[in-house]
Order: structure tokens, then C-alpha cells, then sequence
């Protein structure tokens, strides 16, 4: 129980909770891919180019004589430098995929079963585990393939994707249909604060203070974020006044999971709109799984950036993302409504619009041949955060606040799936295109967001997004202290079920 029990369910703990969390990963994320960089470096020799002897990562502090003489900016331009900085990268990716896919499974069940909070926890002491794992890498001789089994245990726990879920379902849970789209933007807000503040706030404590610095900065939040779980945090109600609580094996547990999450799928794909929208948001994640050669080896190569300058990309990006989230689409929304246009319309148009944003601005990136013109891609980049709170919002009408946590456990199953594909093809597609183009990934990016974008164009429509209200609810009563499930026939053709 939270020390604050008169405290009520509100969406705005879940988006502190999203904000701390992606704060805590993200704060490290950089430095840690630039000392992996130093130590790829170091292990496989530097080049005369490579070579400083007054200088040891530029301007950086590295708490540690390993790396004595050896400049980042040339090594992070080095073609075989990339590929093996990139090899470790995608096992690192897999460690923590792979598992995170299986505790997917039955994660929906978890969350609607023993609540939010709990979720939230395990995901945030995985990442405590995580962030002292940093902080031992700098401090010691760590072989970089002992991360191999954190980033598993990190994976086992479900990662950044429990938590998202989780407060997913929370945010659904307690707030009104009518105002989901706004919280789920705001959460998509909370990510991008995030995304503003933890790369740009760790590339300057690196550059200040030093790799070990920043990694304990990274324990520190992870400590916040589980104090404010723990003492804080007000769960919602997640079972109804009949629900029986009965003591299961964990192989039983494992079937019924089996069992929710695909009768919430076979419901929810009765409806073009939904599975268009549940393909679409696979597709999003395939490209995402591209973020980290895109984003943080292709800059180093392409400009020579280090960790302090993506962090300030990043957040002018967020910057941009911030003010589509929290000012013009809610302004969007309230300007439509007073002129008397549907509000689902307007929701499948805002999709379609971010989505075609999107992919024009990936084709931008891989054009940029400057750092300004990289940066400039920001402004129609920015403008794609409005599609993925939107979806969620039209996604969580098909079945009730107790059920919202499967629904976004099997969606983001889907996700997963995609993701665990798009981390070896990603990979790959770089590694093999390093030494003569190594933009190749963001046209790559760019088409199969266009494929989402024409998905969006031809099949979410007003009127098949309006017949998914409730429709893919199942009904669950309790017979003998056995939940059991009765699906309930609906399609595009039936009435709406409101």
C-alpha cells in the first residue's frame, strides 16, 4: 500500500512512473554505448589515427587509465569499429528480447490479476539491476559478454515494455474514454521529457564527471522511481466486487495466460480497424528496433558525435514532439469538437498525418548529408508522435478497464515479435552497408512506414474503428472459483456494443 492511502487513481502516477523509468535507462544508454565504442576500440588496437597522447576520449573523463591515449572521434569513425560495437549491440538487443517476448505472454494476466503497481516494480527493480551493472563496468575489467545475461535478466522482468504496459492499462483503467487520448499523449509526453532530459543529462555529466558519475546518477533514479512505487503509488482496482482470488500453479497461471491473451486477439481481429491498427503498430515497432544504429552508431560515424552531442538531438527533437503532445493536438481536438466534427474522424486522420510525417522524414534523414540538414528532419520527424497515442486510445475501446492489461499484453506480443525480427534485419542491413551506405537503414525505415501509412489510408476507418467499441470484450464470470471466459460473437456487421 502507498503511505498516501487517501491518495486516488489518477493517470498522472503511471506518467511520473513512465517519466523516471525511461530517465533511469536513458541517462545511461549513451555512455554506455560509447564506452563499449572505447573498448571495442581498445581490445582490437588503434589505428596511428586512433592515437592521442594528451588526450583520452577528447574532452572526456573516464574515472579509469584504461583507455589512456585513445581518441573516441576517431575510433567511433572507424568502419570495424562499427560493425563490432553493432555485433554487440544486436546480442545485447536479443538477451533482452527473447525473454521479454515469453514473460509477454503471460504479463497481460500478471497485470490485470495482482495490478498495476506490482508490474511497475518488477520492471524498475530489473532496472536498478541494470543501472549497478553500468556502474561496475566502469569501475572494473568487465567482460562486455557478462551484459549478455543482465540484459537477459533485464528482459526476464519484462523491461521498458511491462512498464509501458502496465501503465497503459493503468491510464485506461482510471480515466474516461472521452479523455484517453489526451492522458495517452501525455504519456507519450512523459517518454519525450524523458527523451530530452536523460541523453542530454548523461553526455553532460560523462563529459564533466565521467562514466562512473553517470551510471550512479542512473542507480539514483532507479531508487526514486521504486520509492515512488512503493510509498507513493495508488493502485487501481483492478478485480470487481465477485472477483475470487484463487491460489493457481504456476502452470495453470501459464495456460489461462495462453488462453486471455488469445481470445483477446481473435476478438480483436474480428475487426479490420483493429488488426489494421495492431499491424501498423508492429510495423512502428520493427522500425524502432532500428533507433540504436540510427541514431546513436550512424551519427558518431556519419558527423563524429559522441554522446553529449546526440543527447542534444535528441532533445531538440523531444522538444518539437513535446509541443505537438501537450499543446497543439489537445488544441486540435477541442478546436473539432466545436466545430462539430466526429472525434473518431479526426483520430484516424491525425494517424494517417503523423504516419505520413513520419516517413518523409526518415527519407530526410538518410538524405542529410550535414549535420543541419540531420537536424532539420526534426521538424517533420516530430510531427509522427501523434499517431501512437492516438492508436492506443482507439485501441483500449474494445474491451473494458479490467481487461486492458491483456489487450496491451497481446499487442505488445505483436510488437515484440516484430521488434526481436527488426534487431537482427536492422543490424544486419548496417553492418553490411557501414563502409559504402550507412544511411541505407533509414530508407529502409522509411518505406515500411510508408506501407503503415498506406495501411492507415485504405482500412482504419470511422466506421470500423466505431464498430470496435467493446466488441472485443469477453465476458468472464466465475464458476466454483474458476474464472471462465464467454466470448462474445461481433464483428464489423454488428451493432455497436455500447
Amino acid at each position: 500500500m502507498a503511505i498516501f492511502k487517501s491518495a486516488r487513481p489518477h493517470p498522472g502516477y503511471a506518467l511520473v512512473s513512465v517519466l523516471l523509468f525511461v530517465v533511469a535507462l536513458l541517462v545511461g544508454a549513451l555512455p554506455f554505448q560509447q564506452l563499449i565504442i572505447l573498448i571495442v576500440c581498445r581490445d582490437i588496437g588503434t589505428d596511428p589515427s586512433a592515437l592521442n597522447a594528451t588526450a583520452s576520449m577528447g574532452a572526456y573523463k573516464v574515472n579509469s587509465s584504461r583507455f589512456d591515449g585513445i581518441d573516441y572521434d576517431s575510433c567511433a569513425q572507424r568502419s570495424d569499429v562499427q560493425d563490432i560495437a553493432a555485433s554487440w549491440t544486436l546480442w545485447f538487443n536479443l538477451a533482452q528480447e527473447i525473454p521479454a517476448l515469453g514473460t509477454l505472454i503471460f504479463a497481460g494476466y500478471f497485470v490485470d490479476l495482482f495490478g498495476r503497481r506490482a508490474s511497475m516494480l518488477l520492471s524498475s527493480a530489473a532496472m536498478l539491476v541494470l543501472s549497478i551493472a553500468h556502474v561496475f563496468a566502469a569501475m572494473y575489467e568487465v567482460p562486455l559478454g557478462l551484459f549478455v545475461f543482465v540484459q537477459f535478466f533485464f528482459g526476464m522482468c519484462g523491461g521498458m515494455g511491462l512498464l509501458i504496459m502496465a501503465s497503459s492499462a493503468y491510464i485506461a483503467h482510471t480515466s474516461e474514454a472521452s479523455m484517453r487520448t489526451t492522458y495517452f499523449s501525455l504519456q507519450d509526453s512523459s517518454f519525450a521529457v524523458a527523451l530530452m532530459t536523460g541523453p542530454l543529462l548523461g553526455g553532460l555529466i560523462t563529459k564533466q564527471f565521467g562514466f562512473l558519475a553517470v551510471f550512479w546518477t542512473q542507480v539514483v533514479v532507479s531508487l526514486i522511481l521504486i520509492a515512488h512505487l512503493l510509498f507513493v503509488f495508488p493502485d487501481s482496482e483492478v478485480g470487481g466486487a465477485e472477483t475470487v482470488v484463487v491460489k493457481k500453479s504456476v502452470g495453470t497461471v501459464f495456460k489461462e495466460s495462453v488462453s486471455t491473451t488469445a481470445s483477446t486477439l481473435q476478438s480483436a481481429f474480428k475487426f479490420r480497424a483493429a488488426a489494421s491498427l495492431i499491424i501498423i503498430a508492429s510495423i512502428l515497432s520493427f522500425t524502432n528496433a532500428g533507433i540504436g544504429v540510427m541514431f546513436l552508431l550512424y551519427p558518431a560515424k556519419r558527423f563524429g558525435w559522441d554522446s553529449l552531442d546526440i543527447g542534444q538531438f535528441i532533445f531538440a527533437s523531444n522538444v518539437q514532439k513535446m509541443m505537438w503532445l501537450t499543446v497543439l493536438v489537445p488544441w486540435f481536438f477541442r478546436f473539432v469538437q466545436t466545430r462539430g466534427v466526429d472525434k473518431v474522424r479526426a483520430e484516424v486522420w491525425t494517424i494517417r498525418v503523423g504516419l505520413a510525417a513520419s516517413c518523409i522524414a526518415e527519407f530526410w534523414f538518410g538524405c542529410a548529408t550535414t549535420e543541419s540538414m540531420f537536424l532539420a528532419a526534426t521538424s517533420v520527424g516530430s510531427l509522427a508522435a501523434i499517431a501512437g497515442p492516438t492508436m492506443k486510445s482507439l485501441l483500449s475501446t474494445l474491451v473494458p478497464a479490467t481487461h486492458q492489461g491483456r489487450l496491451f499484453s497481446s499487442i505488445r506480443i505483436f510488437e515484440a515479435v516484430s521488434q526481436l525480427f527488426a534487431t537482427v534485419i536492422m543490424n544486419t542491413i548496417y553492418r553490411a552497408t557501414v563502409d559504402s551506405a550507412p544511411q541505407t537503414v533509414f530508407f529502409v525505415v522509411s518505406g515500411l512506414v510508408g506501407v503503415a501509412c498506406l495501411i492507415a489510408v485504405t482500412m482504419v476507418t470511422q466506421t470500423g474503428v466505431n464498430a470496435m467499441e467493446m466488441g472485443g470484450y469477453s465476458a468472464a464470470v466465475v464458476e466454483d472459483g474458476e474464472e471462465v471466459v464467454v466470448a462474445e460473437e461481433a464483428s464489423e456487421g454488428t451493432p455497436l456494443l455500447r
